[in-house]
């Protein structure tokens, strides 16, 4: 049986900027990274004030919603901040455990 490809989309619908889609078919996947969802970003960051990525990781990141919960997409060094970070995570609507992944498209300006 060929493999069926399923598409996942998180962000870019009804907004400018944030187009993020992810790929996947048995056991691998692609994601498409297409920039900033500019609308999420300014409701909580200035042009000074800026997210914690450096000492919490993806924490602020996945909980105002600037990236959608990909369990396995991200490096191990910003999920290890939190060790149950994804079991908060497996009921929400948007989460997928991501196979191997593959590549990445990357488009920012």
């Amino acid at each position: 049986m060929p493999a069926q490809l399923r598409i996942a989309v998180f962000g870019g619908a009804d907004e400018i900027g944030g187009n993020r889609i992810l790929l996947s078919w048995d056991d691998a996947a692609w994601m498409l990274d297409f920039g900033t969802r500019f609308a999420a970003t300014s409701r909580y960051f200035e042009e000074f004030v800026k997210p914690r990525g450096a000492t919490l990781g993806l924490r602020d990141y996945l909980r105002m919603g600037l990236l959608p919960p990909l369990e396995g997409l991200y490096r191990d060094d910003l999920c290890c901040h939190e060790p149950d970070l994804w079991q908060r995570y497996r009921n929400h609507p948007d989460y997928r455990r991501v196979p191997e992944l593959k590549g990445v498209l990357l488009h920012g300006a």
